[in-house]
């Protein structure tokens, strides 16, 4: 089980946020703080397949700040054909402050995600316990999840689109 990494959630990456380069591998500028967390409080994330991913591997989308709450009707997930079968489970890395244990479909239970999706919608989040219990993110530098639930015959360079609207409790 590997960890995997959105275009957002590389930079995020624990030292790997540094403008200028030098200590990163990474382009060397921030995130978009637009793209990142824009003023309409959605997240963009894009995921790019390498083929080399297998069931139960986690892409982290994106950190989420304390006070933040996912709303689970207004976010999807679209791809152009990331496998012959591939389904994702959303959550996120929260543990309340050790009261509780990280959730990997906190937000969407699997969700098929192997069309391509290019000339459609995407696929709405649907399933999770946050749909009728709300959860706020309270712990600090919690990361958004997809778990790739069911996957077969991945396709190298094909993406998955997160579409994630956020409330700001605060």
């Amino acid at each position: 089980m590997a960890d995997l990494y959105t275009d957002i959630g590389a930079n995020q990456r624990t030292g790997f946020n540094f403008p200028g380069g030098g200590l990163t591998t990474q382009p060397g500028e921030f995130n978009d703080p637009v793209k990142e967390l824009g003023s309409g409080s959605e997240i963009l994330a894009v995921y790019t397949m390498t083929g080399a991913e297998v069931q139960d591997d986690t892409i982290f989308l994106s950190r989420l700040q304390p006070g933040l709450i996912v709303d689970p009707v207004r976010s999807s997930v679209a791809g152009n054909g990331a496998g012959t079968t591939c389904s994702v489970k959303i959550g996120d890395t929260d543990t309340v402050a050790g009261a509780q244990v990280a959730d990997i479909d906190r937000y969407s239970a699997a969700i098929d995600v192997k069309a391509n999706m290019s000339t459609g919608t995407g696929v709405s989040f649907a399933g999770g316990v946050a749909l009728i219990t709300p959860i706020q993110v309270t712990d600090t530098g919690v990361w958004l999840t997809a778990s790739l639930s069911v996957l077969d015959t991945p396709a190298a360079g094909k993406v998955l689109v997160f579409r994630v609207k956020l409330v700001d409790n605060r």
